[in-house]
């Protein structure tokens, strides 16, 4: 996705992080939340923490890596609630496949 496309979508993500990024906790949590999501969605060929930063000026390397790799908050929360999303929002004709490798 390029940068003019994700601001193009950016309020239609921003009702989709709005229902997950409460979920970490601390308010700091919501905003890289936010980043990593936007970093993930842009064009580029790496996803780690460094590219992603350099697709997303501003992010900041240290808080974004932190948030990544040391952010202490259960993920199952935030994994019913993306099942739920998904759920939800598939027709009844839809096949859903999941990867067991994509979960922790």
């Amino acid at each position: 996705m390029d940068p003019a496309a994700l601001r193009a979508d950016d309020g239609r993500l921003r009702r989709f992080l709005a229902t997950l990024t409460p979920l970490p906790g601390h308010v700091e949590r919501h905003v890289y939340a936010g980043e990593n999501a936007r970093g993930l969605l842009l064009d580029g060929e790496r996803r780690s923490i460094s590219p992603l930063v350099d697709r997303r000026p501003g992010a900041g390397l240290k808080p974004l890596s932190q948030f990544v790799n040391q952010s202490p908050w259960a993920w199952d929360p935030l994994q019913a609630v993306l099942t739920y999303t998904l759920l939800d929002r598939l027709l009844a004709e839809t096949v859903l496949i999941v990867d067991e490798t994509s979960l922790p």
